[in-house]
């Protein structure tokens, strides 16, 4: 559509919803929303999207440090580099042995491959709006972030015998979910992305 002001309003009204003490965006707004973690990261991602199609710099700047300060207070890692899962909702999907649409391992406190990967690729996305908007000194900090997050998923997701990154760090539970997103970063090598598609 030539008419963006609906996609406009919807990344707005989150933005406006972040003015609480958590300084995420909350699922709806106004009005009593939830504070769903995967949402907020979806948000940033929803920038970047707009930024691409749209273009509106002056909007994308203002939106910017909102963007960075989701991504600083998600991205919080564990002595292994494995996302802690963040408290909230932590709602991916219904999807089969996801409780109440929460992947394994992504209760507050736990360790999820599946919100891994997601903010994985929520760094990629915004490394590449802060490159393009000169901002290369944060650029590098979320691109070594997300290599670092990378080899640990590596490390402590992938199973040799399925061939597949697992939902969580004791090999148990495996979804679409991770190796999508997985896949979808393109920081993975050519083979080992093929291998998850084929999978």
């Amino acid at each position: 559509s030539p008419d963006a002001r609906l996609a406009r309003k919807a990344i707005l009204m989150f933005e406006a919803s972040r003015a609480n003490s958590t300084g995420l965006v909350f699922d709806s707004y106004p009005g009593k929303g939830k504070l769903i973690p995967p949402f907020a990261l979806w948000w940033v991602v929803m920038i970047a999207d707009y930024a691409r199609w749209r273009g509106e710099p002056e909007l994308i700047r203002e939106l910017l440090p909102g963007a960075r300060e989701v991504v600083q207070r998600l991205a919080r890692l564990d002595e292994n580099g494995l996302l802690i899962s963040p408290r909230g909702w932590n709602y991916v999907d219904v999807a089969q042995g996801f409780e109440h649409g929460v992947p394994p391992g992504g209760q507050p406190g736990g360790r999820s491959g599946v919100l891994h990967w997601q903010l994985i690729y929520t760094l990629v996305r915004l490394e590449e709006l802060e490159d393009d908007f000169g901002e290369e000194s944060f650029a590098d900090h979320w691109r070594t972030l997300a290599d670092e997050m990378v080899k640990s998923a590596e490390k402590h997701y992938w199973d040799k015998k399925r061939e597949m990154f697992a939902d969580d760090p004791d090999h148990n539970h495996f979804s679409q979910h991770a190796q999508v997103l997985a896949v979808l970063t393109r920081l993975l090598k050519r083979s080992r992305e093929q291998q998850l598609i084929n999978r």
